[in-house]
């Protein structure tokens, strides 16, 4: 069905309740009193390239901030359209554990300088303090999220 732009209404569920369950446990982690609304979903697949994966640096998402632009030579993350301005949180909950590489990486505000590197499991982040953060590439062998 993913071919013709359809899914089967069980797949559908499956993932409406899965994202609810990743929304309530920011909700909780945050200790938020109001509920939290998503301004989208969407589900991803990475799949790692063939060839020679040894001593990869290359980025599977490229570093950025969600809620500002970021202006690395400058030092600035502008908090401006086509940014997500309003966006307080960010979340993403991968759905499948054999893949290797992928960690998170979190960078001052020149996207070079590394301050935290987790691993894909360990991320929960707040955006208020403009995270700026990037993911290495996964090196095998498919990562959904």
């Amino acid at each position: 069905y993913g071919y013709e732009g359809r899914v089967p209404m069980s797949s559908a569920r499956l993932f409406y309740d899965t994202s609810e369950r990743a929304r309530r446990i920011i909700e909780s982690y945050f200790l938020l009193n109001s509920t939290l609304h998503f301004s989208y979903t969407h589900l991803v697949c990475r799949t790692a390239i063939t060839g020679q994966q040894d001593h990869r640096s290359d980025l599977s998402h490229p570093i950025h901030a969600d809620n500002c632009l970021l202006d690395p030579e400058a030092n600035e993350c502008w908090k401006e359209p086509p940014a997500y301005t309003y966006r307080d949180y960010s979340a993403l909950l991968y759905l499948n554990g054999d893949f290797e590489g992928g960690e998170f990486i979190f960078t001052e505000m020149d996207a070079k300088t590394v301050t935290e590197r987790l691993q894909a499991d360990e991320v929960i982040q707040a955006l208020d303090t403009q995270a700026v953060w990037g993911q290495i590439s996964i090196f095998n062998p498919k990562d959904y999220f």
